[in-house]
């Protein structure tokens, strides 16, 4: 057993002797969620990046739901599109970059989102993901419709037990 195996095991069985239930189950959880690539963003929210398909998938529900902060926690830090999905994300309207949002926040978070694919190249993984758009907005001159789906693709690397998107 690893070091930090035993650690907890200890702690554990000290909080379940002195039948603190509740301080052993959030200790529990916690040890859980660090090793399945849970962390806690910057504002409280789990962010689960234990997977290519989950960090693609929370990413895409916190844009379309609007929360820029945890959208950009599923990015890397250094990363290529770090910076650029936060000023996406927050831009505001009558700007360059405010399609995007708004695209973003067209997202149906009701409708499946499907990975279609990953495949390893020389800069990472790269993934594909399929989105259904609840309500119709124009970008670049082309008009999208209700009930539209769309293919986005990112490249994730991994990072200890995450994985994070480097460039959308």
């Amino acid at each position: 057993m690893s070091a930090w195996a035993d650690i907890i095991t200890v702690s554990l069985r000290r909080e379940i002797e002195t039948m603190n239930y509740v301080k052993g189950y959030l200790l529990l959880l916690t040890t859980a969620c660090t090793f399945c690539g849970c962390v806690q963003s910057r504002n409280g929210t789990a962010v689960d990046t234990h997977s290519p398909e989950s960090t693609v998938i929370g990413f895409t529900n916190a844009a379309a739901e609007g929360n820029a902060k945890l959208a950009q926690s599923y990015f890397l830090p250094d990363g290529a599109d770090y910076q650029d999905i936060w000023e996406v994300l927050t831009s505001e309207p009558g700007s360059s970059r405010y399609p995007g949002r708004v695209m973003m926040e067209s997202i149906d978070v009701n409708q499946p989102i499907e990975v279609i694919s990953k495949v390893e190249t020389q800069y990472g993984l790269k993934v594909v993901w399929r989105v259904t758009f609840a309500k119709g907005f124009v970008i670049q001159g082309h008009k999208i419709e209700a009930g539209t789906q769309y293919d986005f693709d990112a490249t994730l690397k991994r990072t200890e037990e995450r994985w994070l998107i480097d460039n959308f």
